[in-house]
This record gives structure tokens, C-alpha cells and sequence, in this order.
């Protein structure tokens, strides 16, 4: 299986918003500009149905917390939180509707190689350390 790069900008012209992202997600959009999602991140998207928008929305709106592995220490987990729930409805506006029910998910970055290492649904509470 080979991985596959994704285009943030691509994936936000997509949802033909006509709003300025909030100054967050700017600052992550010039960060991320492409993201590339592992064999591994590639399968369980699919089977899981996590789209690559969902993906792209993770990265630039949610919650950014740094994973606490010994064997991924550049590793961080990006999910929906209440502040980035409400940002995001902010700026999608109407648009939000189609995305509410298809939100609790999160992503795993490797952020030295902007690699998503998997995504998944939450089925409970991101445990903070």
C-alpha cells in the first residue's frame, strides 16, 4: 500500500465557504499545507468512513494535544473539543449541518513528517495526562 498526500487547501476550497478562517486554523493551514496519511491511516479511513475532509477539519480546527508514547514523541492527537466545536459551526455556518453528526472523531500526526499515523471515532473521553 502506498500513502497518499492530501491538500488542506484542497480540501477547504471544497466546502466553498466564503469566510476567512479563524487566525487558528490559518496559522495551522500554512503549516499543514499537505498531509500525508500512512498505509495504515489510508486503510482505517476507509473502513472506518472518515472522510478526507473530516481529516482536514481535525487538523485545522481541533484540539491539539501532544500523545505521550515513548515511541511516537513528535505524535499529536488533533479531536473536537466544545471551543472548536463552536468555532468550526461559526465559521461553516449553514454548511455545519452536514458535518454535526460526523464530528467525534480524531486524528494521530506525526508532526516532524506531517503524517497522519490513524483516525478513528471516539467512543469515550480523549484521556488528558
Amino acid at each position: 500500500m502506498t500513502k497518499q498526500v492530501i491538500s488542506l487547501h484542497q480540501q477547504i476550497e471544497q466546502l466553498a465557504i466564503n469566510k476567512q478562517l479563524p487566525e487558528r486554523a490559518r496559522q495551522r493551514l500554512g503549516h499543514f499545507q499537505h498531509y500525508t496519511l500512512r498505509p495504515h491511516a489510508l486503510a482505517r479511513h476507509q473502513q472506518r468512513g472518515i472522510s478526507y475532509q473530516q481529516i482536514s477539519l481535525a487538523l485545522l480546527f481541533g484540539k491539539q494535544e501532544h500523545a505521550s508514547q515513548k515511541d511516537a514523541p513528535t505524535a499529536c492527537t488533533y479531536y473536537f473539543d466544545h471551543a472548536s466545536l463552536f468555532s468550526l459551526e461559526k465559521w461553516l455556518g449553514d454548511a455545519y449541518a452536514d458535518f454535526a453528526d460526523h464530528l467525534g472523531i480524531f486524528v494521530i500526526l506525526d508532526t516532524a513528517s506531517k503524517e497522519v499515523i490513524t483516525c478513528a471515532h471516539r467512543q469515550r473521553r480523549i484521556r488528558r495526562h
